[in-house]
């Protein structure tokens, strides 16, 4: 068990990891693909040409922005297991960004495990 300042700080631990990772994984892709879009006019290809080498540039785009964030996710996990920020019930990983898009409240807000819903904050004895 641990208290309510502790939680919070270790989820925020591997949250701000998350976030940095993602934002590479973000200007990475978006990179690749305006780099793609404007260098067109530049080549010599023929209008076929064009298409083939527009589609290859969304076809990387998409595959490195799924990639990327699926090993962020991965990372999340890896840091949360090496970092004790899973839940002492269960064992699974308490930070889980999942939360932000499908709603419900995250462990740090709630006190309790997202995997099986048991209280991780100590209670004081007052």
């Amino acid at each position: 068990m641990m208290t309510q300042v502790e939680l919070t700080q270790k989820i925020s631990f591997v949250r701000k990891r998350h976030n940095f990772r993602q934002a590479i994984v973000t200007i990475l892709s978006f990179s690749i693909l305006f780099g793609g879009l404007f260098s067109i006019n530049n080549l010599t290809y023929s209008e076929t040409g064009r298409h083939i080498y527009l589609y290859f540039v969304i076809a990387v785009f998409i595959v490195v922005g799924t990639v990327g964030c699926v090993k962020n996710y991965l990372l999340d996990k890896k840091d949360c297991y090496k970092n004790s920020i899973v839940c002492p019930h269960c064992g699974k990983h308490l930070y889980d960004w999942h939360r932000l898009v499908w709603g419900g409240d995250s462990p740090e807000k709630s006190g309790k495990c997202g995997h099986c819903e048991m209280n991780l904050i100590q209670k004081d004895a007052a």
